[in-house]
């Protein structure tokens, strides 16, 4: 099921936030560098053509807005306080110089080209001359093959997600002796003195280097000894780096969409109906309305219901820090900047795949 969401407007600040007040994104108009007649407009605008949509729709309409403003700095209109007839073509023009793919063009200009319909018809006073709103289509280029994984490709890829997961569990295991009742070596008590130490300062987790600036001097060298703060919240806590290989070895297994797998529920697995040798991963298909069903045989270590369940016990000691709308999610993990308790947006997990793919 699909986060509600609610938008708090404030002086062209706006957030959109879970029914209990947790932020999910913030978009701030002021920061445009455009006219407050130009600023208003778009921020007035943004509520009734892209607020009934998904987070990431809305974090893309945002994007086009700021790639507008962009093009309205470029040409040297940032401060006209009115539009000119050929607003909507100088913006596509300014998208073809950018050098960007044709569907992004596409995407972009028709966000921008409803926003100033939407202001024609709400702010008449800011274009005096109207608008020529023309359809505009961007010339692609013929499809080119997808380059699909075949089952060898895949396997290697399973592979390196498989090592990844033994090192981010030996790494987690490793750190949670630090909270419990373990016998630990000399070095490892004065390790754990100084995370305890640290996560009084922070709330229970680390404190942000903000806050550790505000300590003096001796915790930061002592942090220092050991590896500094990302270094000790990659030993305690599920990272989004850590997250991703589970991630991406369920996508693989489930060939599901990617947007899809990022929202599975961590009550995903289910018993089979008829068999007890099977069971099933499940997941929502909210453009259908219905779900996605995969049967995976039991018993075999690395199978995705597996998968599942190895993930969520290493985040056990992080659901009790979701927001309402996550709290059953399964790819919790902690984000550091900002730190947060979520699942990251689709942007950062195309930045971990590069990563991965890179590493």
């Amino acid at each position: 099921m699909r986060t509600s969401i609610t938008q708090i407007m404030n002086e062209g600040v706006l957030q959109l936030c879970t029914p209990s007040g947790r932020v999910l994104s913030e978009f701030n108009f002021n920061t445009l560098g455009l006219s407050s007649n130009q600023t208003e407009l778009l921020s007035k605008a943004f509520i009734p053509l892209a607020g009934h949509t998904s987070l990431e729709s809305q974090r893309q309409y945002w994007r086009s807005i700021r790639k507008f403003a962009q093009c309205r700095v470029r040409l040297g209109h940032a401060s006209d306080l009115s539009f000119a007839k050929n607003v909507v073509a100088e913006f596509a023009d300014f998208l073809i110089a950018e050098d960007l793919s044709a569907s992004t063009c596409q995407s972009h200009f028709n966000t921008v080209k409803n926003l100033l319909a939407w202001g024609q018809r709400n702010y008449p006073g800011l274009f005096k001359n109207g608008i020529s709103v023309v359809a505009r289509k961007f010339n692609r280029d013929e499809p080119k093959p997808r380059n699909y994984l075949d089952e060898i490709q895949q396997k290697i890829v399973l592979r390196a997600c498989y090592a990844e997961m033994k090192e981010v569990e030996a790494r987690l295991q490793g750190g949670a002796r630090f909270f419990s009742d373990a016998e630990l070596l000399g070095s490892e008590k004065e390790l754990a003195r100084l995370i305890k130490e640290l996560t009084v300062i922070g709330n229970g987790f680390l404190p942000t280097q903000k806050t550790l600036n505000a300590t003096g001097n001796y915790l930061q060298r002592q942090l220092a000894k050991v590896g500094g703060l990302r270094h000790l919240n990659r030993l305690l806590w599920m990272t989004p780096e850590a997250m991703f290989p589970y991630y991406l070895a369920i996508v693989i297994q489930t060939s599901g969409n990617p947007m899809a797998i990022k929202d599975l529920s961590v009550s995903c697995i289910r018993s089979h109906p008829l068999r007890d040798d099977i069971e099933r991963l499940v997941w929502e298909k909210p453009r259908a309305r219905s779900e996605q069903i995969i049967d995976f045989p039991k018993g075999k270590e690395r199978t995705a219901p597996n998968l599942v369940r190895r993930y969520a016990n290493l985040v056990l000691n992080l659901r009790g820090h979701c927001a309402e709308g996550e709290i059953d999610r399964l790819f919790i993990c902690l984000q550091l900047t900002p730190r947060k308790v979520a699942v990251p947006c689709m942007q950062l997990m195309h930045l971990m795949l590069d990563s991965f793919i890179k590493k």
